[in-house]
C-alpha cells in the first residue's frame, strides 16, 4: 500500500485556520476553513480514521492507497462537516482527492433529479475537468451515483442526455456550464457541494 495520492513531494503537513470572509462576501461561510501546507512531521492518519463511507474506503483500497496525504487529512474531516474549506498545497498532493472522497460520502445519502445536479465542480480547464471526473469515477465506483462531465469539443446531445437522467456530480468548464444554463438545460438551486 501507498500514501494517498503521494507522487514523490516532501511531506507536508497541513495547518487548518478559519478563513475569513471577505467584507460583504458570502463566498465562504461563517464555519470555513483554510487548509495550507508546510514543512512539519509525518501524518500517521489512515483513510478508516476520516469517516468515509465504506463503499469509498473500498475503492480508496482497490486504488492501492491506505494513508492520506496531509492535504487529505487535514481538508477531508471538516468537508464531511459540510463546512467550506479553502486547500492550498503543492500540484501532486491530493487536492483533488481531498474534496472528491467527502463529496462522493456526502452524495451517497441521496438520489440525482433530471436537469438538478446535486453538486457542481467548476475547473478552469478541460484537463482539470477530466482529471477530477477520473477521480469520481475510481472512488464512487461502489456507490450508485452519476456524473456529466461538461466541456467543450464534445458533443452537447450527449451531454444533454446525461444531465436529463439526472446526475449527482456536474463536473464542468465554465463556459459550457453557461452554454447549457443558457439553453434552460440546468436547474441549479439545488446545488448543495
Amino acid at each position: 500500500m501507498t500514501r494517498g495520492l503521494d507522487f514523490g513531494i516532501p511531506r507536508r503537513e497541513p495547518t487548518v485556520q478559519n478563513a475569513q470572509r471577505p467584507p460583504g462576501s458570502g463566498h465562504l461561510n461563517a464555519r470555513a476553513v483554510q487548509v495550507s501546507v508546510r514543512e512539519t512531521r509525518k501524518h500517521m492518519t489512515k483513510f478508516s480514521d476520516l469517516n468515509l463511507n465504506p463503499k469509498v474506503l473500498k475503492a480508496i483500497n482497490e486504488a492501492g492507497y491506505e494513508t492520506p496525504t496531509p492535504i487529505q487529512a487535514e481538508a477531508i474531516p471538516p468537508a464531511l462537516e459540510g463546512r467550506d474549506v479553502l486547500g492550498i498545497a503543492q500540484t501532486g498532493t491530493g487536492k483533488t482527492a481531498s474534496f472528491t472522497l467527502p463529496m462522493i460520502t456526502l452524495l451517497a445519502r441521496g438520489r440525482a433529479r433530471a436537469r438538478m445536479p446535486r453538486s457542481l465542480v467548476l475547473c478552469p480547464t478541460r484537463e482539470l475537468a477530466a482529471q477530477v471526473a477520473e477521480n469520481f469515477d475510481t472512488y464512487a465506483k461502489h456507490l450508485k451515483l452519476t456524473k456529466a462531465l461538461l466541456i467543450g469539443g464534445v458533443s452537447f446531445k450527449e451531454q444533454d442526455a446525461a444531465i436529463d437522467r439526472g446526475v449527482d456530480v456536474l463536473i464542468a468548464t465554465p463556459g459550457r456550464l453557461l452554454d447549457h444554463f443558457e439553453r434552460g438545460k440546468l436547474i441549479l438551486s439545488l446545488i448543495h457541494i
